[in-house]
């Protein structure tokens, strides 16, 4: 048989080269982290939404008292009853109440948080508001029970607040049990009931 003397002869071991190898690991590392910051991203998001959202009844109460002439109170539900702080979901609502008739009526639909996102009520470093506000339950057990945050009509809360214990914090449900978590704080002036937010 004659041989080509420029004709390389072909291998017919199969395999990747160490190039090929590093290029994949490089590939699948670059999607790792991609997903990481993807997922960290909407779970920011979500927090974030919530956080504003409730920033947005607390406000809205507030401005329902003043312009209404009467106390408002923006419940926060945690439900069902027999969920641990940790594992509850939260809901709020707001109300009016009508001293001349004895009545408290809601005012539209109870608001239910997402999923994702829990309020810090296992530990009073991260709520103390809640250790500051009149509670209640709900005649229906799975609807939980009920912290009550009320707006004076002059706008004042109607608890005894100071600047340690007049804040609520929100984080992600996944992040339970972690030393380090993304937040979002909602801080109402005890004077004034103005609102202020705080992200990490």
């Amino acid at each position: 048989m004659n041989h080509h003397p420029f004709r390389h002869q072909q291998s017919d071991k199969g395999g990747f080269t160490l190039v090929e190898l590093l290029t994949v690991i490089a590939v699948i590392a670059i999607l790792l982290a991609v997903i990481a910051s993807v997922t960290g991203s909407k779970g920011s998001r979500v927090l974030t939404k919530e956080g504003q959202s409730i920033g947005d009844q607390i406000a809205l109460a507030r401005q329902i008292a003043m312009s209404m002439n009467r106390d408002i109170e923006l419940r926060f539900y945690q439900y069902p009853e027999t969920a641990s702080p940790a594992d509850a979901k939260w809901a709020i609502q707001l109300w009016k109440i009508d001293t001349e008739k004895g009545e408290v009526n809601p005012i539209g639909r109870r608001i239910v948080i997402a999923e994702e996102v829990v309020i810090i009520n296992d530990d009073l470093a991260y709520s103390p508001i809640f250790s500051g506000l009149p509670s209640g339950r709900d005649p229906d057990p799975a609807k939980g029970g009920w912290y009550a945050l009320k707006f004076r009509p002059n706008g004042r809360l109607a608890a005894s607040l100071d600047n340690t214990t007049n804040y609520l914090t929100l984080r992600l449900r996944r992040d339970a049990g972690k030393s380090e978590f993304n937040y979002y704080t909602l801080q109402i002036n005890r004077l004034t009931g103005m609102l202020s937010s705080y992200r990490p």
